[in-house]
């Protein structure tokens, strides 16, 4: 029996890395996995394959899954945006860094392990840690990846020990850390600007006092060459008309400057995030006083 590790479809680098630096770990035990990366990975990812020569094989979305497979969850823990061929009765292990989605006994086969940390790389390296077992650079790169990207370097809110003792073990391999980071994320905006596919893919739909509205996450190294672009603008307004939403904002926050900036050109909208978390509107933009992630401005939003 095999065992398949996934995460949810178009996944963003922290599931990348978390599928395949698990999946390393169970064969190297002598397990047959299968690393299952559904859909188009984000493009933090797309930037380890090109200037770093990661291999990152994609599953091609009408691949069945069968019934006899095992399925391990990373950075995740419901099937909300998974395939959609997995059931819940064949899900054997859980490994997520927020508890958001989870409902107690949804996965009466699986072993549980969701714990506060900034990233799901990060439970996946004190896995190796624990083990003692090496890890290739090519995986290294991913984690570290993962880790700086979910955590905005160390810097936001949701960071723990934990992640910064992780970071520590893979920082020995990683050469010029700070110039990956850049660089991950410059190629990232950059390919956004011209095709924002990605962004709008991972959009999260939320409801606001009883309307739907739509969140985005736009983590840029230099805010300042990375206005929304009318492209933007238009591909985020187009998904507010398909999916039915009334207004929508795009999160945009700058790990150099340690400043997020929220972009929302709808006039009920401003007034609404004006009035929850604490902000002015000039010109469509709001600056937030602290270095946020979506997950933790979407806590303060849905608060009241």
């Amino acid at each position: 029996m095999n065992i398949l590790i996934t995460a949810k479809i178009n996944p963003d680098i922290d599931g990348v890395a978390s599928i395949l630096a698990y999946a390393h770990l169970l064969r190297s035990q002598g397990h047959d996995v299968v690393a299952g990366i559904y859909g188009v990975p984000q493009e933090e990812v797309n930037y380890f394959i090109t200037k770093h020569h990661s291999k990152v094989d994609t599953t091609n979305i009408d691949t069945q899954i069968s019934p006899d497979t095992e399925v391990v969850i990373v950075d995740g823990s419901s099937l909300k945006g998974m395939h959609p061929g997995i059931k819940a009765e064949q899900v054997t292990e859980i490994i997520d860094h927020r508890i958001v989605d989870y409902v107690e006994g949804s996965f009466p086969q699986a072993k549980i392990q969701i714990e506060p940390v900034g990233a799901a790389a990060t439970l996946i390296v004190e896995r190796y840690m624990h083990t003692k077992t090496s890890l290739p650079a090519d995986l290294g790169l991913l984690l570290f990846g993962a880790i700086v990207h979910n955590t905005l370097w160390l810097k936001s809110t949701n960071t723990t020990q934990r992640d910064i003792v992780a970071l520590a073990h893979l920082a020995p391999s990683i050469p010029n850390p700070r110039i990956i980071t850049q660089e991950m994320l410059e190629y990232a905006a950059e390919a956004i600007a011209k095709d924002p596919a990605s962004l709008v893919k991972d959009g999260k739909q939320i409801v606001l006092d009883g309307t739907q509205v739509g969140i985005y996450q736009h983590i840029v190294w230099d805010i300042t060459t990375t206005e929304i672009n009318e492209l933007i603008s238009l591909a985020v307004y187009a998904n507010q008309q398909a999916t039915g939403s009334a207004w929508s904002c795009i999160i945009i926050t700058s790990i150099s400057h340690g400043k997020t900036l929220l972009f929302c050109p709808d006039q009920t909208g401003q007034s609404v995030l004006s009035g929850k978390l604490k902000v002015r509107f000039t010109e469509n933009y709001a600056l937030l006083p602290q270095l946020a992630l979506r997950k933790q401005i979407l806590e303060e939003l849905l608060k009241s």
